[in-house]
């Protein structure tokens, strides 16, 4: 591993004394914001092949120990953060829309034990993750990237080539940060023996970071769990605590004697429960919190949205105890700390990853523009020195002229999932898609879901962006463990980027800001569709003709439709 920088109480970054091999660099000029310091704000960052070797000002001389062949300069017009960090989601079941809890809970075994869970997740996970793994968890890393994250944790499988080493970092095995993290959802007072080889492991050296999920839920129960986790000897500066919903000051104070970090999921907890974490008195007490996504099912898409989430809730419940600059630390520096990546990545430094998130430059603050950027706001993404995500013009500009296009209604975006190297490295993002829709969308899947779940009739894989998933706003609407109408109203009033016009035949209208092959208009039914957002209308007269559902089931699923108005009979 290379020299670590060095970091003076007084905020100096200190340059090691490293010389980089030549060869060509990039420079990209923008509002560079370090997070070094809160003040730290820079005209460009340079990149020499996947490492950051600079930051400086326009008018300053390049540090003596950049040796580049050739600098290209490119201009964002944007503010470059460091890319964010999730350290914690559950990736392959990220294609599912969220769910609409038929209760409140008191403790995550809770829903786990309930029929409705079984139905709507459970169950559909079951049947697709054998086959289909690949392509689920790299639709998971897209749709983590397009919102500004370069570094992920809840890959099920860390020794599938095949996503580890394309697109998203993954923390549980990542090529150039060699740091030994394990995870664990598991209930913490159900395996003894597991927990006793956890803590020799750490002991030993094996295991550097341990990342569990521990008092989940707001009754004594999930508060006991803290105690087990003591009774362990796992009360430790490398353990991650996921949620400790049910804690308060003095567990709190517990963590921060033992350095014991946290990892905060509000939207997640709002769902599930009707309360999240008191963060705000975890961070007076010392503890160090980072904000995570958690998944797709109760959580945001990705940690762009989440920090909407954070902002309202420390808005509405914590006073804005929190300022602007240490939410976006709790998606940069504090991760990064939290699974000792710090030395590579959540700071925008010599000798760091090049690891990087552009967005609009829309507001004189840029943490509180990060906070309030909306899905089009996202200009850039580059992981590994590597272009991934962007707008046209920036992608090109860094090497990029075969990709797939994505974005919702008025905007689109360029992506690039390929990488010839590894396995199934040739993927399109337009063949991941094909993939899980055709599975999806299938008369088998739907077939074995159709009468039982209407959670499943909405658009599945769920969309990308949260902007153009009317069912995932409409679930936040409707939820009765949380009134989101503060959130939702917030999101109306984000500022966002000129959209680009997208114009269409006659006759078919936009689909995540493509074209789609089909008409919106479906001729085959007997019934006039204004707004296709359910992908097995046109098949199911077929589906009953052919005696795969019966009359009762088609006749639920046409009153479905009629209901939520996606339908309207002539």
């Amino acid at each position: 591993m290379k020299p670590v920088i060095i970091i003076a109480v007084a905020f100096v970054l200190l340059i090691p004394s490293i010389v980089f091999a030549e060869s060509d660099c990039i420079r990209l000029d923008g509002k560079v914001v370090t997070m070094v310091s809160e003040n730290e704000i820079d005209d460009y960052v340079l990149i020499q092949d996947n490492l950051i070797v600079a930051t400086g000002k326009t008018n300053e001389k390049y540090p003596t120990n950049v040796n580049c062949n050739n600098i290209q300069e490119i201009n964002t017009n944007g503010i470059i953060f460091p890319g964010l960090i999730n350290i914690h989601n559950h990736l392959d079941w990220n294609m599912f829309p969220v769910w609409d809890a038929p209760e409140k809970y008191e403790i995550r075994y809770d829903w786990q034990a309930a029929s409705e869970y079984d139905r709507d997740l459970r169950k559909p996970h079951e049947v697709l993750i054998d086959d289909f793994k690949i392509e689920m968890t790299k639709y998971a890393e897209v749709k983590a990237l397009v919102g500004g994250t370069t570094t992920i944790q809840g890959s099920s499988d860390p020794w599938e080539n095949a996503f580890t080493k394309i697109l998203v970092r993954n923390i549980e095995k990542d090529s150039d940060i060699q740091v030994k993290i394990q995870s664990r959802i598991g209930n913490i007072s159900s395996d003894d023996d597991y927990y006793e080889k956890v803590l020799k492991n750490i002991q030993k050296g094996e295991t550097q970071v341990f990342i569990q999920h521990l008092a989940e839920g707001t009754n004594n129960e999930a508060k006991d769990e803290f105690s087990k986790l003591k009774e362990l000897g796992l009360l430790r500066e490398e353990v991650v605590i996921i949620h400790g919903t049910a804690l308060g000051p003095q567990e709190f104070e517990e963590m921060s004697n033992s350095k014991t970090k946290l990892a905060w999921s509000p939207l997640s907890n709002l769902l599930l429960y009707g309360d999240t974490t008191d963060v705000d008195d975890a961070w007076k007490s010392g503890v160090l919190v980072s904000l995570t996504s958690d998944w797709s099912p109760s959580g945001s898409k990705n940690l762009l949205w989440e920090l909407k989430v954070a902002d309202w809730w420390n808005k509405k419940s914590f006073d804005e105890f929190f300022t602007d600059y240490e939410l976006v630390k709790m998606v940069t520096v504090n991760p990064a700390i939290s699974i000792k990546w710090d030395d590579s990545v959540g700071m925008i430094a010599p000798n760091h990853l090049a690891d990087l998130v552009v967005i609009n430059d829309n507001n004189d603050d840029p943490y509180r523009a990060l906070i309030d950027a909306s899905d089009s706001d996202v200009l850039l993404v580059v992981i590994n020195g590597d272009a991934i995500y962007g707008t046209k013009d920036l992608m090109q500009s860094l090497g990029k002229n075969e990709f797939d296009e994505v974005g919702c209604t008025g905007w689109t975006r360029a992506l690039d999932t390929t990488n010839p190297l590894i396995d199934k490295g040739d993927q399109t993002w337009n063949d991941i898609v094909d993939v899980l829709e055709k599975e999806m969308n299938s008369n088998g899947f739907k077939g074995l879901l159709l009468a039982e779940s209407p959670y499943f009739f909405q658009v599945l894989p769920t969309p990308l962006f949260s902007s153009c998933d009317d069912d995932f706003i409409k679930t936040l609407e409707q939820s009765n463990n949380e009134d989101f109408s503060g959130l939702l109203e917030s999101m109306k009033e984000e500022s966002t980027s000129e959209p680009e016009q997208i114009v269409c035949p006659q006759g078919f209208e936009p689909v995540n800001g493509v074209c789609p092959d089909k008409p919106v208009i479906l001729q085959e039914l007997p019934l006039e569709i204004i707004e296709q957002k359910v992908p097995w209308t046109k098949n199911i007269i077929g589906w009953y003709a052919q005696g795969e559902v019966s009359e009762d089931e088609l006749l639920e699923a046409i009153k479905y439709l009629i209901d939520e108005k996606i339908l309207i009979v002539n």
